[in-house]
């Protein structure tokens, strides 16, 4: 039997909250610092990394155990790579308008990942 995939090792409606706040902080330092500060574009922007991220985490063990943090680490980081992907495939339906220059996903994989990393293995380890 896998011995860390069902129980939780911690409150999976304070880490999905935290999932939220951390996509919306970094979209939002990311817009202050294109010199944009209306929160409907922080929110428009986030909507399909957030889509991405709740459709692909629960499916890859996001919100179960792992078996130390360097597991967590890099499974944290592979789960946003797909995630961020996903949210760049629905960011370029019609859904969306207007496109991304393709630094723009370097960037949301790379400073996405980075704040994963952060929020799981920093924030929510002191508080939750």
């Amino acid at each position: 039997m896998y011995p860390y995939g069902k129980k939780v090792n911690r409150n999976r409606a304070a880490l999905a909250l935290g999932d939220v706040v951390t996509v919306l902080v970094f979209v939002a330092l990311g817009n202050y610092h294109h010199g944009s500060t209306d929160p409907l574009h922080v929110v428009y922007v986030a909507v399909p990394f957030l889509f991405g991220w709740f459709a692909v985490a629960p499916l890859a063990g996001a919100y179960g155990r792992f078996p130390s943090v360097k597991n967590e680490a890099f499974s944290l980081l592979g789960i946003w790579l797909v995630a961020a992907l996903v949210g760049l495939a629905v960011r370029a339906t019609d859904l969306f308008m207007g496109g991304a220059h393709p630094s723009f996903g370097f960037v949301m994989v790379v400073v996405g990942g980075a704040a994963f990393l952060v929020w799981r293995l920093g924030i929510a380890r002191l508080i939750l």
